[in-house]
């Protein structure tokens, strides 16, 4: 159900003697009812406004000070149930000269209360994420265990620890934070539960799986205590897991409002259920350090002990599906892998594989979901591929020679 309401706020100018034209300000509610955690998007047109400010009545307020604001839709998530009256303010500012002759900037405002509410109830419909659910970044292994109830939801409790070696825990494993996924809204939420952590016991969104292409909303990192990341959606397809079940992708571009900037990034991926390809915690990865390093990288998701997804383009210890990687730079020690190259990059048609300081092996491609689309043997120290039915897009090479096995990445055009 959609609600327009607009409202008038008439001012006049210092002494009384000329009019402004009255401000006014159109606010859109797209929806006024649903289960918790509620999305909604409220869109304004205002005239003669200088800045609006925006109650949502759960406290959250929204300043627009800016045309190119309160033309962007506010879409916000309302997290717990209740009647929420949104509030908005129009504000003009004047400037006018004191008894010492300095300009006085002064402002003018009206509180205007919206006569509709928005209704939010807890519905409790089915989680998508389950119990014995385990993450495997890089070294470090997430697993969901249990759950419990937190402002009358049910939140899944997620543990983390380190591993030494691919099946020796360290024995570290400690709560790290709970997580919940509504399948009626699409969104998913986490708390950080570990200590001293920025986001510490305050629910935050990480995930938004209704997103439709074009689409932004506001997240946050957990893993890397982020709180102010926007994702835009730029693309939406589908994964088809190990067990034949097919998964909602959304490809996202991340911009850190913080330094104001796009992160640097491979394709970040989010699979509906699972997280991103960074890991469960982390929808992108840290700029100019983890993206180059490879530090924060989902090799493998099961679900009750079954193996559904695994990215084998990330596994670059030489160990390929062991769900482990402490190598971090993608070689193995002390073999210089800078002698083995692809070009060009971007590429169209056909690669050039060289290996200076030995033979060429095998060869093996992957697109940024982890799925395997080429397989070739190879024997000589430098050979052209065919990647003419590869579609437009990135991939990754795990390049096999006769001293080591690396990894590259390649944009196809």
């Amino acid at each position: 159900m959609k609600k327009v309401l607009t409202f008038f706020l008439a001012f006049a100018m210092a002494g009384g003697c000329l009019a402004q034209s009255a401000p006014s300000c159109e606010m859109t509610i797209d929806t006024l009812s649903g289960c918790a955690p509620f999305a909604v998007e409220f869109k304004f047109k205002s005239v003669n406004a200088d800045t609006l400010k925006f109650y949502t009545g759960d406290g959250r307020i929204y300043w627009l000070t800016s045309a190119s604001e309160w033309n962007a839709p506010v879409r916000h998530i309302y997290e717990h149930a209740g009647p929420f009256v949104p509030v908005v303010e129009l504000i003009q500012w004047n400037t006018k000269k004191d008894s010492l002759g300095n300009d006085q900037r002064t402002r003018e405002l009206k509180e205007i209360v919206s006569t509709d509410t928005v209704n939010v109830t807890n519905c409790q419909s089915g989680l998508v994420f389950k119990d014995s659910c385990e993450w495997s970044v890089s070294y470090v292994k997430y697993r969901t265990s249990g759950d419990t109830v937190v402002n009358w939801n049910t939140w899944l409790k997620v543990y983390r620890e380190e591993y030494l070696e691919p099946d020796k825990p360290s024995g570290n494993a400690a709560l790290y934070a709970l997580i919940r996924y509504d399948t009626a809204t699409k969104l998913v939420f986490g708390i950080p539960m570990k200590p001293y952590h920025p986001l510490v016991n305050s629910p935050v969104l990480m995930y938004d799986f209704s997103m439709k292409v074009g689409d932004s909303v506001r997240i946050a990192s957990i893993e890397r205590g982020l709180p102010k990341l926007v994702a835009q959606c730029v693309g939406r397809d589908s994964v088809t897991l190990r067990n034949g079940e097919k998964r909602a992708a959304l490809h996202i571009q991340i911009f850190n409002r913080e330094e104001q900037s796009y992160h640097p990034f491979d394709e970040t991926i989010w699979i509906e259920g699972i997280g991103s390809n960074y890991g469960l915690f982390s929808p992108d990865c840290k700029p100019d350090y983890d993206c180059r390093y490879e530090m924060l990288r989902l090799l493998c998701y099961h679900e009750g002990g079954e193996l559904l997804m695994d990215f084998p383009q990330y596994d670059t210890d030489g160990k390929q599906g062991d769900c482990f990687n402490k190598n971090v730079g993608g070689s193995v020690p002390d073999i210089k892998d800078g002698y083995i190259t692809v070009s060009p990059n971007p590429a169209s048609g056909q690669i050039r594989l060289r290996d200076e300081q030995g033979m060429l092996r095998s060869l093996q491609v992957f697109n940024a979901i982890g799925q395997e689309v080429l397989r070739q043997s190879l024997e000589g120290s430098e050979l052209v591929v065919n990647i003419s039915t590869l579609a437009k897009g990135v991939y990754f090479l795990r390049i096999g020679t006769d001293r080591t096995t690396v990894m590259r990445k390649i944009v196809v055009e």
